[in-house]
């Protein structure tokens, strides 16, 4: 039973996670350690809990919050070995670190203790979270304890470890993106008359209302983009306008660039001869050769060609079969549908073709 509750740091992403456990548990349970002895009381303050140290925290705490760097949990850790190998009760670790493996949390902390890896986001700390989790050696009682712990941060998702690097870039560093966004788009208002505070207001409550259209909704992004677009009309020209800035492009390469797996041009340069008239089924199964190697599968496809001629109807069953075979997936796990741009962009204008897809990998 988690009775108390430990952290060993009281940065950001620590504090924000204690401020949502003390909403869920006794504050009078919870007990704070950091390196900086004044941010934890400052906290402690706050939240109506206690400081202590980080041997106190390790040898009474029944869940122990490891919210420090992953290049600081050695160091945290070390000393702390003894102290963990002598209690005679139960505990677990949760870590928050990105990139250490739970077989490395336990092999710093000295034994196969239960772990359970966390990866929060900042939005966590309005209680808005999106928190992805792993676990080792923790019983089913253990981890519904866990969550209702946790409640308060926001939705949790519990996901194979092999996959929670991939899932924190998309959650994990998204925030900082849709912020950039917010930024931009506030912006935009500005130049055209907006009071900045207005313009800030504006842009955050739009995405906000956006995404809980998404999640409540159920409907595909690229649907109720189409529901806002009219045609001839203002936003299907900012539409326009960001594809022709490589939006999409620049945020797929971020996210494969926050989980290590680099992007199209690194793996197939357009400089390389070996790649020149290469045939695009041989690339598309590399691809899946290399999402398999990272221990990714493919779960379903969604794609869309904007043409404004030929018309390509006739030609999306074999498009699909071709895709499914590369993939190694059921033909209605593939979509494959077909648009023009009503004659706008270098699309609509018939100087080019355009393609988009959304792929699931699990």
């Amino acid at each position: 039973m988690i009775k108390t509750i430990g952290f060993l740091g009281c940065g950001n992403m620590g504090g924000a996670i204690a401020r949502a456990v003390c909403k869920a548990a006794d504050p009078q349970n919870v007990y704070l350690a950091n390196r900086t002895a004044a941010k934890a009381e400052a906290l402690a303050a706050e939240l109506g809990c206690n400081t202590t140290t980080n041997a106190e925290v390790a040898g009474r705490s029944d869940l122990i919050f490891l919210a420090v760097k992953p290049q600081m949990m050695e160091a945290l850790l070390a000393p702390l070995k003894f102290t963990l190998n002598e209690r005679p009760s139960r505990f677990i670790l949760c870590s928050m670190a990105a990139g250490l493996s739970i077989a490395r949390i336990q092999e710093m902390a000295g034994e196969d203790y239960p772990v359970i890896r966390i990866m929060p986001n900042t939005p966590a700390s309005v209680g808005a979270g999106m928190i992805q989790y792993c676990s080792a050696n923790v019983t089913a009682e253990e981890e519904q304890e866990f969550l209702k712990l946790m409640a308060p941060a926001g939705r949790l998702d519990a996901v194979p470890e092999a996959l929670i690097d991939a899932a924190s870039s998309v959650s994990g560093c998204g925030p900082a993106w849709v912020y950039q966004f917010i930024e931009a788009l506030a912006d935009g208002g500005v130049a055209c008359g907006l009071p900045r505070a207005k313009a800030q207001e504006y842009a955050a409550q739009m995405v906000l209302g956006s995404a809980k259209l998404v999640l409540e909704s159920g409907k595909h992004p690229g649907e109720l983009k189409d529901a806002v677009c009219s045609p001839g009309g203002s936003t299907i020209q900012g539409v326009r306008v960001l594809e022709e800035h490589g939006l999409r492009g620049a945020v797929m390469d971020a996210v494969l660039g926050a989980a290590a797996l680099g992007d199209i041009g690194q793996h197939f340069p357009d400089n390389d001869p070996a790649y020149k008239g290469a045939d695009s089924l041989a690339l598309t199964r590399e691809v899946a050769r290399i999402i398999a190697e990272h221990g990714y599968k493919v779960g379903n496809i969604d794609a869309t060609i904007l043409c404004q001629r030929p018309k390509l109807a006739p030609h999306i069953p074999a498009m699909r079969r071709n895709i499914a075979d590369a993939f190694g997936l059921p033909v209605d796990a593939v979509s494959v549908k077909a648009t023009t741009e009503e004659h706008l962009g270098f699309t609509g204008e018939g100087l080019g073709i355009a393609a988009h897809a959304v792929a699931l990998i699990e």
